[in-house]
């Protein structure tokens, strides 16, 4: 079985196609038209909006937090006072709009075991 880890999100960016593995992001911004994903070690803009982004995410591995942030399950470390705390002291606000998907998949990843290693 091919675990979240081994899963790869493929960009369009200036002219050039990225395969972006899922354990490098931390989230995606939505920034006018364009997203910035927010990666380990660097950043990428490119062209698109969040209803085309979710529909090619798997939405076991991505959860909208707020209409201009989607968060990588796997990174997110805390939620208290309509807040995710994410690996390197980064914080998302969570909008009362998600605030349910995002217990609800934040329960399913902590029955599930989280991140099989």
């Amino acid at each position: 079985m091919t675990g979240k880890t081994d899963k790869k999100i493929s960009i369009q960016n200036k002219g050039e196609l990225l395969n972006l593995p899922y354990r490098d992001i931390c989230y995606f911004e939505k920034i006018g038209h364009q997203i910035k994903i927010h990666m380990l070690f660097r950043e990428v803009m490119y062209y698109n909006n969040f209803t085309s982004l979710l529909a090619g995410l798997d939405g076991d591995a991505f959860v909208q937090c707020h209409q201009g942030y989607i968060a990588n399950v796997d990174k997110i470390r805390a939620f208290r006072d309509n807040t995710l705390f994410l690996d390197g002291n980064v914080q998302l606000p969570v909008s009362r709009t998600f605030a349910e998907q995002v217990k609800e998949v934040l329960k399913k990843h902590l029955f599930t075991g989280g991140e099989q290693l």
